[in-house]
């Protein structure tokens, strides 16, 4: 049986190790995105994304600025690894473990949206203060960014009300009562509103990019989630 004090040795040297390990692979794919880092496009920041950039981005622009994003976290996470408190660490590190399969097998803007959505989480584990915490992207289309408030919102055809993030755009569209822009997404060759793709083909369907609460986004991308989807959506 081991002691008080040696239980609490033994139980910071595996958190050592399990940190120790997940650097190694934190560092090998921050060396293979910085390496790409040349041919990446102006940066645009998450949290003050301009609405117009959603409106004209392209995929590849997008793409850059995904790859940019998990770059500057994993970044961060090598330089600040002994300032962190481990909880923390442990979260941040899950979601920039996540963010980068889920850029590798990216296949549509709204997979590049989702890259960005696990980006902020990561930056939410380092950042939370007793402060609420941010609210996810906007559900309606996150590359508008960072959601600014809570808006209640019923698709056509429903009666059910969705309470959701919402960018200050999207918010004021919704209380004028009009249709927000929404990101498209592309289901067995039909184009149709993220949100209406099955919620068993689409982790970012299921959860809103955030907003649905329930387990967080890195959670469910780690678990398996995501690549499930991929393989039940078809090419």
């Amino acid at each position: 049986m081991f002691s008080e004090a040696d239980g609490g040795t033994a139980a910071v040297t595996v958190l050592l190790l399990v940190v120790a390990s997940t650097a190694v692979g934190l560092l090998t794919l921050t060396l293979y995105l910085r390496r790409r880092r040349r041919r990446l496009g102006p940066r645009y920041h998450l949290p003050r994304a301009v609405h117009a950039a959603a409106l004209t981005a392209t995929e590849e622009e997008v793409r850059a600025t995904a790859q940019r994003e998990v770059v500057e976290l994993g970044e961060t996470l090598a330089a600040d690894q002994d300032e962190r408190a481990p909880e923390r660490l442990r979260h941040a590190l899950d979601a920039y473990a996540a963010a980068g399969t889920v850029l590798e097998r990216a296949r549509s803007l709204a997979d590049l949206a989702g890259v960005l959505a696990l980006v902020a989480e990561g930056r939410d584990a380092l950042e939370a203060g007793p402060e609420a915490e941010p609210l996810p992207l906007c559900f309606f289309q996150p590359l508008h960014g960072r959601g600014q408030e809570r808006v209640g919102w019923r698709p056509v055809g429903y009666r059910q009300t969705l309470t959701v993030s919402a960018c200050a755009v999207c918010a004021g569209v919704v209380r004028a009562r009009r249709a927000p822009e929404v990101l498209i997404d592309r289901y067995r060759g039909r184009e149709m509103p993220y949100f209406q793709i099955p919620a068993e083909c689409s982790v970012w369907s299921a959860t809103g990019y955030g907003s649905f609460g329930g387990d967080s986004l890195t959670a469910r991308v780690r678990r398996g989630d995501f690549s499930r989807g991929l393989r039940r959506s078809g090419p």
